[in-house]
């Protein structure tokens, strides 16, 4: 059963997060009419666009990726960001995001809501010890305690709103990020992401049990239950969207630039590609944002590059700077990646372990190996750079002889080394039945580079 920490009850680290968020709540930060005016004059009306169903996966979606944000900052308080990094409790926690400066701020800005639910079992303690939040994300934070190795990791993940129904328009990140060995300790950091229009909960229940981290392997741990209450309050109105309107045509290939929106912590960028385009444009590159001082705001949020429409629309996701005050930003790229149509599609012979088809002889099948409950296809690719690094080769369906679609349940890779050459591999974990052959898959990035895949747009 959950219960929230709090009065003679509560522990040590359950009175320091108390403690922490009425630090936070009590920091004022400095009045600045200049910026709210500022703001105002810079947001406009969003418009509305169709939800989709994302399916929620432990792992980020390795598409292409792309635009901006300029934006008015918000200032902060230095006395906050001193308190939380002393606070035995708290460092931890944004020692876990560092890797993100939009998230490192948001921490920094009063965006850290403390929660202190705890439940324990066999032994075990799960608290989950605060969130960061905003009107996309959901970002948890959970440490767990006196778990053996065979307990670390969070499995058969389900999140429910204050009713009770389950959460559909959202996707899913989450891993180990930390561990603490003295005190017999590991943290997870959990990442709920929201597509556009998702109404996010004034309550959210969270359930899951705990295994090794070998996911082929089924899981009969109890089942564990947190609630988490979301103070909405503290991200209302944040929201700050903006009419891009922008289109480039490279090597022939149509690319506009839609609405730019901007949350506390993070971008999403609507980018529409020319369903005319002769070729599958992949990823934008080495697509970021810098500003004047050649500040870089990175493609990807904890992974998570876009969220995919459809094959000609998507949403591109940045490191937010909503918090950093700058005069000017550019939007910046090289090495568009993109292919011909109609070498999109690899054909697989399974019965001789072979590719039919494929768009050269980079790609190539190296086994097929069945589990219990897997059919495993290991894919080999080779002489690629290190410029040419690359999402994930294939997508999540693909399609049997029959024209009937499946879905993979898992994928794995490593990344080898030749001569200064990356040669690499891929896992696909197929549900193991007697499929008609041979079998379809759709490429989702491959390292061919369009011409002249370079651009500099200023955004502001």
């Amino acid at each position: 059963m959950c219960e929230q920490g709090s009065g003679d009850h509560e522990t040590v680290e359950e009175r320091e997060l108390r403690q922490a968020g009425q630090l936070l709540h009590s920091v004022e930060l400095p009045a600045d009419e200049e910026l709210d005016a500022a703001i105002a004059r810079g947001i406009s009306q969003a418009g509305t666009h169709r939800r989709r169903r994302t399916r929620m996966r432990a792992a980020a979606m390795a598409v292409c990726a792309m635009l901006i944000a300029g934006l008015v900052s918000v200032r902060f308080s230095p006395a906050v960001a001193a308190y939380v990094g002393q606070l035995p409790l708290l460092k931890p926690l944004v020692e876990m995001i560092q890797y993100d400066k939009g998230l490192k701020l948001a921490f920094e800005n009063d965006f850290f809501q403390p929660v202190g639910s705890v439940q324990e079992q066999d032994g075990i303690k799960v608290t989950m010890e605060g969130l960061i939040a905003d009107e996309s994300r959901i970002l948890l934070f959970l440490s767990i305690d006196n778990a053996p190795d065979s307990a670390h990791f969070l499995r058969n993940m389900m999140f429910r709103d204050q009713a009770g129904n389950p959460l559909e328009e959202v996707s899913i990140v989450f891993g180990e990020t930390s561990s603490e060995v003295k005190e017999g300790r590991k943290r997870q950091q959990v990442d709920l992401l929201f597509a556009e229009a998702a109404a996010l909960p004034d309550l959210l229940q969270m359930s899951f049990q705990l295994g090794g981290n070998d996911y082929q392997q089924p899981t009969s741990g109890p089942l564990w239950q947190l609630n988490i209450p979301i103070d909405k309050s503290k991200f209302a109105g944040t929201q700050q969207v903006y009419e891009l309107g922008e289109s480039l045509v490279i090597d022939g290939q149509k690319i506009t630039f839609g609405k730019m929106t901007v949350y506390p912590t993070r971008i999403g960028v609507e980018v529409a590609y020319d369903p005319a385009n002769s070729k599958r444009i992949f990823s934008l590159g080495n697509i970021r944002i810098e500003n004047e001082q050649g500040e870089v705001f990175a493609n990807g949020a904890n992974g998570l590059i876009a969220s995919l429409t459809d094959e000609d629309h998507a949403v591109l996701y940045f490191q937010s700077s909503y918090f950093v005050k700058s005069k000017r930003l550019y939007l910046k790229t090289e090495g568009i990646r993109g292919l011909d149509k109609s070498m999109v599609e690899v054909k697989i012979d399974l019965e001789q372990k072979r590719l039919l088809s494929a768009p050269d002889n980079r790609l190539s099948l190296f086994d097929v190996a069945q589990t219990d409950e897997h059919l495993v296809l290991n894919f080999h690719f080779k002489g690629l750079g290190a410029e040419e690094k690359k999402g994930m080769l294939f997508s999540w369906n693909f399609r049997d002889a029959e024209g009937v679609k499946h879905e993979l349940h898992q994928v794995g890779s490593s990344q080898l080394h030749d001569n200064g050459k990356i040669v690499g591999e891929e896992q696909y974990f197929l549900p193991k039945g007697d499929y008609p052959g041979p079998l379809t898959m759709t490429l989702n990035d491959y390292p061919e580079q369009l011409a002249g895949g370079s651009f500099t747009i200023r955004i502001k």
